[in-house]
């Protein structure tokens, strides 16, 4: 048996909310998307935490999702370091980190190539494989 190791992510429905619960109210909208795309860079830092261990693991599920914290010099909405991105990133709960990184879930990570570089630049391991982790620039 030949299995698709090769994401397919298709139409990717992306949501940069600025509230968790406004994203938990629409949620269900992205059933017409291949994939989701979940910018978390649009959430204060207490609400993001709250939904990092409240709420995102419950909207897994076999659809693909990419989670995104984009910094504002790549079209987010926040102003970060690759420094800090890299903290965010080593941080999340147990549970999110152990998602992402079984080689068979469907959750990916976005980074902008300034924090891939600066890892590489650093010699320093990722939390979750390089087969997890997608690099996009977005600069305006």
């Amino acid at each position: 048996m030949l299995i698709n190791t090769t994401p397919y992510f298709g139409v990717i429905a992306s949501m940069c909310p600025s509230e968790s619960s406004k994203l938990i109210s629409v949620y269900w909208r992205t059933c017409v998307a291949t994939s989701v795309e979940i910018r978390l860079d649009g959430m204060r830092n207490t609400d993001l935490i709250s939904f990092l261990y409240a709420h995102l693991y419950g909207l897994f599920s076999d659809k693909p999702m990419i989670l995104a914290l984009r910094p504002k010099s790549q079209g987010g909405m926040r102003v970060i370091t690759p420094e800090d991105q890299w903290k965010f990133w080593n941080s999340l709960p147990d549970p999110i980190v152990m998602k992402i990184a079984n080689p068979s879930s469907n959750v990916f990570v976005d980074w902008a190539v300034d924090l891939a570089r600066w890892v590489i630049d650093r010699n320093l391991t990722p939390p979750f494989s390089w087969k997890k982790i997608g690099i996009s620039d977005h600069r305006l």
